[in-house]
C-alpha cells in the first residue's frame, strides 16, 4: 500500500512514460484531497489517466469532503459517480470511451467497522 496522495502524482509520471497504455489511479478520499491540484497537469497536458477515488463520505451528510465530480469539472477534466453497484460499470465504461483524463468517484456504504 502506497502513502495517501502518492497514486494520482505517480500516475501521471506513468501516464507521460507510456503514453500508448492506460493509466489507473486508484485513490481513496484523502489521499486524493492531497493532490487534487494534480488534476489540473492531467487537464493542461492531455493526459488520458483515469483517476478512480472510492468515498465513503459521498452517501453521507455533513462529511469533510469535497464533490468530487464537481471538483474534477473545475480542473477541466469529466467527473463520473457511481452511487449503487448497479451503475460501476457503467460508470467505468464511459470513462474508458473518454479520450482525455476522467475522474470515476465510486461511492461506498459507510460500514464503520472493517470486514473480514
Amino acid at each position: 500500500m502506497e502513502a495517501p496522495g502518492y497514486s494520482l502524482p505517480a500516475a501521471i509520471g506513468a501516464g507521460l512514460a507510456y503514453p500508448e497504455r492506460t493509466v489507473v489511479s486508484v485513490n481513496g478520499e484523502f489521499g486524493l484531497q492531497k493532490n487534487a491540484q494534480e488534476m489540473a497537469v492531467c487537464a493542461i497536458h492531455g493526459i488520458p489517466l483515469k483517476i478512480v477515488v472510492f468515498s465513503e463520505e459521498a452517501k453521507s451528510s455533513g462529511g469533510a469532503n469535497p464533490d468530487f465530480v464537481k471538483l474534477a469539472d473545475a480542473y477541466g477534466i469529466k467527473g463520473l459517480r457511481a452511487e449503487r453497484p448497479e451503475e460501476a460499470g457503467e460508470a467505468w465504461a464511459q470513462a474508458m470511451n473518454e479520450k482525455g483524463p476522467v475522474l470515476v468517484e465510486f461511492a461506498l456504504e459507510r460500514s464503520g467497522t472493517l470486514e473480514r
